[in-house]
């Protein structure tokens, strides 16, 4: 082989790996086009606790979805850390019976998550990848939480009130595999892989649902334990003294 093979050789071995580093490159840097778990109307559920003579608490069994039960684990250890709250049973039956503890209130907490996509998402996407919408704003998804509480007298085992909270979180997210998609637009296609993006998009994400129970958690957990508690205290307050 000749010094001018050799050396056209080696051009063009260094040509491909080039290529090869480029076309890497740009999928890592599509594939890092996200946008953090955010929900923008979090503020909205801003509660502040009531302050009385604090109150035992026995919580019936879930009897919810799997799904769901990160809600009532959180709204659990919001009413452990309640300043109306002395102590906290979970698991509660009601042939049972514990030296030093004596409810004051039985309670049951079943929360239930819906979540949809929306079509915002498709603008976003397309033509919005050229700006990086997906990124800067993140992809349009709503949590529906209907959380049903109801209250019963520890003596009677009678309903004493039931409640249903309705809080819908605005989320906005966008994991490395939408992101990467979005994005695909550059690749070529006249950034139609994005407007096929796009309307994938409009459904919602499954791998939103995650990041979404940990960043609903301790607010959440907190504005329905004092939805909760609040009005027992109430009805505390204005029993009749024996």
């Amino acid at each position: 082989m000749t010094s001018h093979q050799t050396t056209r050789t080696s051009f063009q071995t260094l040509g491909r790996r080039s290529l090869v580093l480029l076309l890497a490159s740009c999928v890592g840097l599509l594939a890092a086009c996200t946008h953090d778990m955010r929900i923008k109307n979090i503020r909205d559920f801003d509660v502040t606790p009531t302050h009385a003579p604090r109150q035992n608490v026995a919580i019936l069994p879930y009897v919810g979805d799997a799904s769901d039960k990160a809600l009532f684990v959180a709204a659990v250890e919001a009413l452990r850390a309640h300043p109306s709250v002395a102590q906290v049973r979970t698991d509660w039956g009601w042939d049972r019976q514990e030296p030093g503890f004596v409810p004051d209130l039985v309670v049951q907490i079943d929360a239930r998550a819906e979540y949809s996509g929306s079509i915002k998402n498709l603008p976003i996407t397309f033509p919005g990848f050229i700006v990086f919408a997906h990124v800067w704003n993140g992809y349009v998804y709503t949590g529906d939480v209907k959380t049903k509480l109801t209250v019963f007298d520890p003596v009677t085992q009678s309903p004493m009130s039931e409640d249903e909270l309705e809080t819908r979180f605005e989320m906005r997210f966008t994991d490395s595999d939408r992101g990467f998609w979005a994005a695909s637009g550059f690749l070529g296609g006249y950034g139609g892989p994005s407007l096929i993006a796009g309307l994938y998009a409009i459904s919602y994400d499954d791998d939103a649902t995650d990041p979404f129970l940990k960043e609903v958690r301790t607010p959440y957990g907190v504005y329905v334990a004092e939805k909760l508690m609040r009005p027992a205290v109430e009805r505390a307050q204005t029993a009749p003294r024996s």
